[in-house]
């Protein structure tokens, strides 16, 4: 992950790699957690899945 930037609840990155074919990979993302009397009570990731392409492509 790289381009991170968090706070109170929430996380904002880039998920980074490589692929096989040395193309590379690069997909924003975003995380909120939902937290009530002091216990995490749900997490959402969001993915702009449209960047996630090539992965999917090798997984058939």
């Amino acid at each position: 992950m790289t381009d991170v930037r968090a706070g109170d609840g929430f996380a904002q990155y880039v998920i980074v790699g490589t692929l096989p074919d040395g193309s590379a990979l690069r997909a924003p993302a975003a995380l909120a957690v939902h937290v009530e009397g002091g216990m995490v009570t749900r997490i959402e990731e969001y993915v702009d899945t449209a960047q996630l392409a090539g992965l999917f492509a090798l997984l058939g």
